[in-house]
């Protein structure tokens, strides 16, 4: 009896000193102070004999201090993840009596070898682990191995056969749904955490195809996990038309999760902007924004929802690319100073704030946001795409270069840094360099139609019309909407001497182009003066050349072409009129000095006859 007691006593005592340490624990991770937190996660550990749960808390310390390797040792050692192979978690050293995917736990487990029942995990270990808490396991593991770069070792995992993986983590959410524990969207599924770090190592393999597959599934199994589509906008795995598809037929929200949906919509502006787009997330920010002049009126969760969302930045940077997309300069560049005004250090706002300057000719300011970048985020790609832009700025294309790659280097799939890379060899006439950079943003973003533009536009630049005329029909399928598309297909037209179908091209530029942005467009009025020019249709040159010269007034090429199309008409006047201000501009223009010469020349002869 009185060793009964004291080993009461003892029991006690050490669940009195667990409770102790765990609670300790908890409020070290709480206040960051990890590596007193992981010593004392140790201590907890051998007190519970390496129970399954206290190994996974100090496994999750382990990875919070950024020891990854360390992370997935341990809970391979504790048997709570399996080795990598071929096999992942259908190995048999892995299953327990249950066997939860494959079944029939007793005959199988008398059908393995000798040597895999020797590695086989005890029954009693195993039947304290639930299958939610193996996911979780799992998930802390295959998020250990990409930390670490091991990308095929986070595939293997699971399991090298997608259909094999996808089977072992969809039951799971086919059971959660039912459940109670999620209908309210708390929190989001491991089985869609576990398909999003599977696509991104995919990703990483460059296994495109593959890598947006199991995006798709993270999307299917939970449609709040925003990282999942994050990753297929950012590298244009999909079509527009295809993922505008799936958002509509795939994806299941629920009423109070209707903002989640209108914050995909907007984001998928981001791949391809239109006016119309523009105008509608306009309207949003204006509808959801609180007049305090009016009463208040009833509103449900999706209405306060959809009015947080359009107060956060998440929606003006998202706004703010799709103004860069429209070569709205300016606008980008007020909205991003916005963004600023509320998070100084939003870095995923800062591409769009430094191409405005860029655009804008803001050097100064351009330097000094890179200068803060550099300092304070040296390990970062934004910051040392800042600094390659500077230098593109300034036309100092090698050093650009240079600073660009490492941006490059750092971040992989930085969409705006290879785009910038590609253009400092354009900016030079190195056009085959030029094309191969813009292969390279072509295979790393699949289905972006910008780089098949730029490709195009290189290709006009070598005089190569029929391969400028391909590679810009290609972009016009994948985007119908952009206006650089049909301006530069009007110019491949154009030099081809399809007049008609350049001045089309022209026209529908025009229609894409809002009036606000028309300073923008100058060359597009030009060239379509020029081809109307060309089908000696004057008065319809005429009109076009002074819609540019009001955007510009002192342009020597838009006079010239004003005082030609005089000429050509007999309005000799005129003619002479706007040669002599091309001439006051520039007194060397041989052209302007013979045509004007011979004005006056024919005005001369009229005034003798008259």
């Amino acid at each position: 009896r009185t060793l009964t007691v004291s080993l009461i006593m003892v029991d006690t005592g050490t669940q009195a000193l667990l409770d102790n340490l765990r609670r300790l624990c908890a409020d070290c991770v709480s206040k960051h102070q990890l590596s007193t937190a992981r010593f004392y996660a140790d201590k907890v550990c051998i007190l519970s004999d390496y129970s399954h749960a206290d190994v996974s808390v100090l496994a999750e310390i382990y990875f919070l201090h950024k020891e990854y390797q360390r992370s997935v040792a341990l809970m391979q050692k504790h048997e709570l993840i399996p080795y990598p192979s071929h096999m992942g978690v259908y190995d048999v050293s892995f299953q327990s009596d249950s066997l939860l995917v494959i079944g029939g736990g007793d005959e199988n487990t008398s059908k393995q070898p000798p040597a895999a029942q020797a590695q086989a995990p005890s029954s009693s270990i195993m039947a304290t682990i639930t299958k939610p808490q193996r996911l979780q396991y799992l998930l802390l593991g295959t998020q250990c191995l990409f930390e670490c770069g091991e990308y095929e070792s986070c595939l293997s995992m699971l399991s090298n056969s997608d259909e094999s993986a996808l089977q072992y983590v969809q039951p799971d959410i086919l059971c959660t749904r039912s459940s109670d524990a999620n209908l309210d969207g708390e929190e989001i599924t491991y089985s869609s955490l576990l398909c999003l770090i599977r696509g991104k190592a995919l990703e990483k393999l460059c296994l495109d195809q593959r890598a947006l597959w199991w995006f798709e599934r993270a999307l299917v199994f939970d449609c709040k996990n925003i990282q999942a589509f994050d990753c297929i906008i950012k590298r244009r795995l999909c079509t527009l038309a295809k993922l505008q598809t799936f958002l509509d037929k795939e994806l299941h929200f629920q009423s109070h999760q209707h903002w989640i949906r209108l914050y995909y919509e907007c984001k998928l502006n981001e791949m391809a902007s239109r006016v119309e787009s523009l105008q509608r997330m306009q309207d949003i920010l204006d509808t959801t924004t609180p007049n305090h002049q009016q009463q208040p009126q009833p509103t449900n969760t999706s209405n306060i929802a959809t009015r947080m969302l359009s107060q956060s930045n998440d929606l003006k940077m998202i706004q703010a690319n799709c103004l860069l997309n429209l070569n709205q300069f300016r606008e980008s560049y007020l909205l991003s100073i916005e963004i600023k005004l509320n998070d100084a250090f939003h870095l995923d706002a800062l591409v769009a704030y430094i191409i405005s300057l860029v655009e804008l000719g803001k050097q100064s300011e351009l330097y000094k946001v890179a200068h803060d970048l550099i300092c304070t985020y040296p390990d970062l790609a934004i910051a040392w795409f800042s600094v390659g832009c500077y230098y593109y700025m300034t036309r100092r294309y090698e050093l650009s270069r240079r600073f660009l790659h490492k941006a490059t280097c750092l971040d992989k799939f930085f969409y705006a840094a290879w785009i910038v890379y590609a253009h400092t060899f354009s900016e030079q006439d190195a056009d085959d360099q030029a094309m191969a950079s813009y292969r390279t943003v072509s295979r790393f973003f699949p289905h972006s139609y910008q780089p098949l533009l730029f490709q195009g536009m290189a290709y006009l630049n070598m005089n190569n019309y029929a391969y400028a005329e391909k590679f810009m029909k290609e972009a016009y399928k994948l985007f119908d909407a952009d206006p650089m598309v049909y301006n530069e297909l009007g110019v491949v037209y154009y030099q081809q001497k399809q007049y008609e179908k350049a001045k089309d091209f022209f026209n529908t530029t025009l229609k894409y182009i809002s009036a606000d942005c028309y300073n923008q467009w100058e060359s597009t009025f030009v060239n379509l003066g020029h081809c109307y020019r060309k089908m000696q249709q004057y008065e319809e040159a005429i009109k076009c050349y002074i819609k540019a010269r009001n955007i510009s007034p002192k342009d020597p090429m838009i006079l010239s072409s004003i005082a030609f199309t005089y000429h050509l008409q007999n309005k000799i006047d005129q003619a002479i009129l706007f040669y002599h201000k091309v001439l006051a501009l520039h007194p060397h223009d041989t052209f302007c000095q013979e045509l004007c010469h011979r004005a006056l020349q024919t005005a001369t002869n009229n005034l003798v006859i008259s």
